[in-house]
């Protein structure tokens, strides 16, 4: 039996040493996002939105508006966030710190449960520091959102703190209260937190059925109040967005319950398999044996709420564009409850005895390769130094841009450069156009007095931007190096720089089509249409850069019609010359420039893409001579079957 001691003593600590591990990676991970400087994911920029308007008075709930669309959450984390704001000043990592303490918050409940519940110390420390180490593993497996500026982990912590209190200290009505209290504060934070307290009043009709009322009174008091308060300030705002268009999500019952128990089941096989048998164990043991020893009432509490917590996964994870984060309630209590498991095995079995020791040796080694099993690397999580770089350099460029911005992928960013006016986020957006609610008042008119001195997307306009084009233009296409990326949910980046098309004619310009005509050049065909594109028409889609309102282009006519625009001759006076193009890379697309009726130069459209870019000729050799520039579409198919032309001038010496 000598050996079997020692053997348990070697795989709980290599056990332990892979928790420690998880838990040393994960730290790092907290540590090298804590104060990066702009959104690790997309919404974080909306949440510091919410709370520095909390910060300022300003209503979180309200008209949808150009300036500010409510997210459907309820109110207890921005509010918190801006309430602290005001004392430590808002910033990213205001906001992540308080995730982290959250997310601290409730290991340390995980630990204080395990530690509670296993009467052999030694194995009760090692089960808890497995626990939390398995909760650890989980973060690539959540879409890494334990320290995002976001309301789950403060959801998480507050729950995981009320049901603690209500398992072991319901006896006291200081306790209860605060239990009620936090969950009241769980479901303000996020509204998924209402199975927990759903469930909470279940178990306390077990509990203690005398003191069910009074959870019931605490939490309808404080939820329940703030809501009514919330409600009337904001003229029904707040209910409507927190019940209304969240209500408005539509939910995929294979998302719900097919792929999200095979990704949970993934993410942690073993600790889930643990769950999943205790119970059959549990029975069977109890059964077969003389004494019939029963379960823990502790024991069945949290493997209720694993149930519930499980649900509570599933669920949000079948709502529409839902994304892993959903799972953290469910493998956290998994990661809980398979700990809790192990000890009620090995203690069943007895921890003296041949087959308790087997059990605590065979389970912990199980627990350690799922722990081994489930090292990531930190490379897709963490910003880099580049990507520093690049935040620090697209912030200066935001700071350089004229007037006022309109980011509503990351809305926050003009804020954090000083421009004085708020824009809404995109998925609040979205939400609200989902569930029916009015266009945000204010927008189109802004876009058509050409309010913004710059507008940033990170999606090429679709459908629902497309007016945009009306009077705005794309300038600027970021590459990878020029606007910083986010590191998990729905992977978007700053792309797309529009400006107002205004009028220019830049110095040195031969051609430039700003009287929004052909005048003096000459068509065949039908390919570039009767006019330039540009002004009112917004059907060339996202094409540009190009020099003030008009473009020469064939994009709006599609792919079959074919033609070529002829320039008037122009004499040669300098030595280089500049031209804007774009289209497709193909030889029946281009650019020729021809003196004396031979080709002195040919471009085809050179970018396979809608993004113009600007290409140079020398023409030093043909000074004084006549030039004349065609501009050719013989594309009759796909792909890229168009040309843009725009702004031919001198390059200046």
């Amino acid at each position: 039996m000598r050996w079997l001691r020692w053997t348990s003593v070697v795989v709980l600590g290599a056990a332990v040493a892979c928790a420690v591990a998880q838990l040393g990676l994960l730290g790092y991970v907290f540590f090298a996002r804590l104060n990066y400087p702009l959104d690790v994911e997309w919404m974080e920029s909306g949440m510091l939105a919410h709370a520095w308007r909390v910060m300022n008075g300003l209503s979180v709930y309200s008209t949808p508006s150009a300036d500010f669309i409510a997210y459907a959450y309820t109110p207890l984390y921005p509010y918190l966030l801006g309430a602290l704001g005001k004392i430590f000043g808002l910033s990213y990592t205001l906001g992540r710190l308080v995730s982290i303490l959250s997310f601290a918050l409730a290991n340390v409940v995980v630990v204080l449960v395990v530690l509670r519940e296993c009467s052999s110390r030694w194995i009760g420390r090692s089960a808890a520091v497995v626990a939390v180490g398995l909760v650890a593993a989980t973060f690539p497996h959540t879409s890494a959102w334990f320290d995002l500026v976001r309301n789950d982990s403060l959801m998480l912590g507050l729950s995981a703190l009320a049901l603690y209190l209500l398992c072991y200290k319901h006896q006291s009505w200081p306790h209860l209260i605060a239990a009620g209290a936090l969950l009241a504060g769980a479901f303000l934070t996020k509204q998924t937190a209402s199975m927990f307290v759903l469930a909470a009043g279940l178990a306390m009709l077990v509990l203690n059925w005398r003191r069910a009322p009074a959870l019931a009174a605490v939490v309808g008091v404080l939820a329940g109040g703030w809501l009514v308060v919330g409600n009337t300030l904001s003229a029904g705002w707040m209910w409507t967005y927190i019940y209304k268009v969240h209500q408005g999500h539509t939910i995929s019952w294979e998302n719900a319950f097919v792929r999200a128990p095979k990704l949970m089941f993934a993410a942690a096989p073993v600790a889930l398999s643990i769950c999943a048998l205790w119970p059959i164990f549990a029975v069977l043991h109890r059964v077969l044996t003389r004494h019939r020893q029963r379960c823990q009432v502790s024991m069945l509490y949290w493997f209720f709420f694993l149930l519930v917590a499980m649900g509570v996964a599933c669920l949000g994870y079948g709502m529409q564009w839902a994304v892993e984060n959903a799972f953290i309630p469910g493998l956290t209590l998994a990661a809980m409850f398979s700990a809790l498991a192990v000890n009620d095995v090995v203690l069943r079995l007895g921890l003296d005895r041949r087959a308790g020791q087997i059990a605590l040796v065979l389970l912990f080694a199980a627990l350690a390769a799922q722990l081994a099993n489930s090292w990531y690397s930190v490379d897709s999580h963490v910003p880099t130094a580049k990507n520093r770089v690049a935040a620090e350099q697209f912030l200066r460029r935001l700071a350089a841009l004229e007037g006022p911005i309109l980011m509503p992928y990351h809305p926050y960013y003009p804020q954090l450069v000083g421009k004085p006016e708020q824009s809404y986020h995109q998925m609040a957006f979205n939400n609200a156009q989902r569930a029916g609610l009015p266009a945000p008042a204010q927008l189109s008119e802004r876009i058509a007095k050409m309010h913004y001195g710059s507008i940033v997307l990170d999606t090429a306009p679709g459908q629902r931007y497309q007016y945009f084009l009306n009077s705005y233009k794309f300038e600027h296409y970021f590459r990878g190096n020029e606007s910083p990326p986010v590191f998990t949910g729905y992977r978007v980046r700053p792309l797309y720089l529009l400006v107002p098309k205004r009028k220019a004619s830049p110095q040195g310009s031969v051609f430039d089509f700003e009287d929004g005509s052909y005048d003096g050049w000459q068509r065949e065909g039908t390919a570039f249409g009767s006019r330039p594109l540009g002004g009112a028409r917004s059907d060339q889609g996202l094409l540009g850069p190009y020099s003030g309102r008009y473009v020469a282009s064939t994009i709006h006519v599609g792919d079959g019609p074919t033609g070529k625009l002829i320039s008037p001759p122009f004499r040669v006076i300098g030595r280089r010359l500049s031209y804007r193009i774009g289209g497709g890379r193909r030889p029946d697309i281009y650019v020729r420039f021809l003196v004396d009726g031979k080709e002195v130069h040919r471009q085809d459209g050179a970018t396979h893409n809608h993004i113009m870019e600007r290409r140079e000729v020398d023409v030093s050799a043909h000074l004084g001579k006549q030039m004349v520039v065609e501009v050719v579409d013989n594309a009759r198919r796909p792909p890229m079957g168009f040309i843009a032309f725009d702004d031919l001038r001198w390059v200046a010496e």
